[in-house]
């Protein structure tokens, strides 16, 4: 439930903007070039959220989310992580902080 809503409050309204001005690939494309510390947090966002909502992960997807779950429980396996989605949400809401710190650093 908590990546779903942080898909729908910070993922999906990027991409509503991009198509509302005609920019079909405006996460793709703008964001990863004039954010690219937003664009990497808002990434695994999504990721994470394909991986809790899909049933099955394209080979890329799967790849990628292999290597952020490596990264965010710091190499150790899921079972070996006690209140794994407590830990999983932190990271991802310590990583749009400073995401988000970084890009206002950047145009400071």
């Amino acid at each position: 439930m908590f990546i779903n809503t942080c898909n729908r409050c910070f993922v999906e309204p990027v991409d509503l903007y991009g198509r509302s001005i005609q920019k079909s690939d405006y996460f793709w494309n703008e964001i990863i070039r004039a954010y690219p510390a937003l664009w990497a947090a808002l990434h695994k966002i999504r990721v994470y959220r394909h991986e809790r909502d899909h049933i099955e992960l394209n080979a890329t997807v799967n790849q990628h989310f292999t290597e952020m779950l490596a990264e965010d429980l710091e190499g150790r396996s899921p079972s070996q992580v006690e209140d794994l989605y407590f830990v999983l949400q932190q990271r991802v809401l310590d990583n749009l902080f400073r995401a988000i710190q970084t890009e206002i650093n950047a145009l400071s």
